[in-house]
C-alpha cells in the first residue's frame, strides 16, 4: 500500500499571484487582461492582491483568457479563503493568549 502525504502549507497565497505569473509569462499587462476579462483595472488590481473573490463569472473569465479551467480558480480562491480565516483565527487565538499572559495570578 502506497502512503501519499498531503502537502499543506502555513502560508497563505491569493490566486492572484498565479494570475499575475501567467501575466508576465505570456508578457500581457494588467491593463490588456482587464480588457479581455471585461473588468476594470482596478477590479483586476483587487482581483490579483485577493480583494476581490473569484466568482463564477470571473472564473469562466479567467478559463477563457488563461486557458485554465473555471473550476480550478475557483478552488483556488475557496483554498485562499479558507486558508486566510485560519490564519486570521490563529492570530486572533494568539493575540487572546498574549493578554491572558499579562493578567497577574494571585
Amino acid at each position: 500500500m502506497t502512503d501519499y502525504h498531503t502537502y499543506v502549507p502555513d502560508w497563505v497565497s491569493p490566486p492572484g499571484e498565479t494570475i499575475q505569473d501567467l501575466l508576465e509569462e505570456n508578457g500581457r499587462s494588467q491593463a490588456e487582461f482587464a480588457e479581455r476579462l471585461r473588468m476594470t483595472p482596478k477590479q483586476v488590481t483587487d482581483l490579483i492582491n485577493g480583494r476581490e473573490r473569484i466568482s463564477p463569472k470571473t472564473g469562466e473569465g479567467l478559463e477563457r483568457v488563461l486557458g485554465s479551467r473555471a473550476v480550478f480558480w475557483l478552488a483556488r480562491d475557496k483554498q485562499f479563503r479558507a486558508r486566510q480565516q485560519e490564519a486570521e483565527t490563529l492570530e486572533a487565538a494568539a493575540s487572546q493568549r498574549a493578554r491572558l499572559d499579562e493578567i497577574p495570578s494571585s
